[in-house]
């Protein structure tokens, strides 16, 4: 063959390498599977050599990292339901002392009815001072049911009684008898010293607590009763002495003047404190 010439393929030649090709072709189709699950095996093994290869360090590193990758978890949710439970909380709240805001009348009623007119009539005060006061609460209690007075009237009505010495006032008469019947020569300053603290309590100058501090040499514990302690049976003129010591030092502190008053009713010091209470 001459330079310049083109090789030429005979045609017998071209029909040989195309049914060549075509069968290597059709062979590599049929063993494509084969060679993937091969492919597949190996890679499976050599991720369990890699696994039983890894080192203590590099388990806790990979399970750092998928901890991490976890994202907040359940976080969120109990941020929203604490704050949900705070919100339904406080509307609680509110209706509840709306309600109990509503209801002062009635409960004052119940008071008045269902313990306070009991405790008055189990006191130590004289007959007829006790059913002056008595009516005088059962009056106040028929007006709260009629609904003379507002709700806020009423819990100021309430406050008001609760700082009189009703109950301490028995145990006051009681004193007041027994300096009438003592022959102590400072009888005198002693009852003068009953009536200034008496004047206090007309005055509202002092309460409840006061008195029970006053009265405290003439008490004696007992559980039984129904504010633990009950008055002394038989009194001593030292129990009396540090009694009216008490009353000058209470009445020092209120500025009374140093006389004698004229006693004065107790269900009128009642009358007043509701009046005054239920002034706007």
């Amino acid at each position: 063959m001459t330079a310049g010439r083109r090789c030429r393929v005979s045609p017998a030649w071209s029909h040989t390498s195309i049914v060549w090709r075509r069968s290597r072709w059709n062979d590599l189709r049929a063993d494509a599977p084969r060679r993937v699950t091969a492919c597949r095996t190996f890679i499976a093994t050599a991720k369990s050599v890699n696994q039983s290869t890894e080192t203590p360090a590099d388990i806790d590193s990979s399970q750092s990292e998928d901890e991490l990758n976890d994202g907040p978890g359940w976080l969120p949710a109990i941020m929203a339901a604490t704050a949900l439970m705070g919100i339904v909380g406080f509307i609680t709240c509110g209706v509840s002392t709306w309600f109990l805001f509503q209801k002062r009348t009635d409960f004052a009623v119940r008071t008045l009815r269902g313990s306070y007119i009991g405790e008055i009539e189990q006191s130590l005060l004289d007959p007829q001072t006790k059913s002056a006061v008595v009516a005088e609460v059962k009056t106040l209690a028929d007006d709260f049911e009629r609904g003379k007075y507002e709700q806020w009237q009423s819990a100021e009505i309430m406050q008001g009684l609760l700082r009189l010495p009703v109950l301490q006032w028995g145990e006051l008469q009681v004193i007041e008898v027994f300096l009438q019947e003592s022959e102590s020569p400072q009888r005198d300053d002693q009852y003068m010293q009953l009536t200034r603290l008496k004047r206090a309590v007309e005055r509202s100058l002092i309460t409840s607590l006061d008195v029970d501090e006053v009265l405290a040499p003439v008490r004696v514990d007992d559980p039984q009763a129904i504010n633990g302690h009950t008055m002394v049976q038989a009194l001593t003129e030292e129990q009396v002495a540090e009694f009216v010591l008490r009353c000058k030092l209470l009445a020092d502190r209120e500025l009374i003047p140093e006389e004698t008053f004229e006693e004065v009713q107790l269900d009128a010091i009642v009358r007043r404190a509701i009046e005054r209470a239920a002034k706007p």
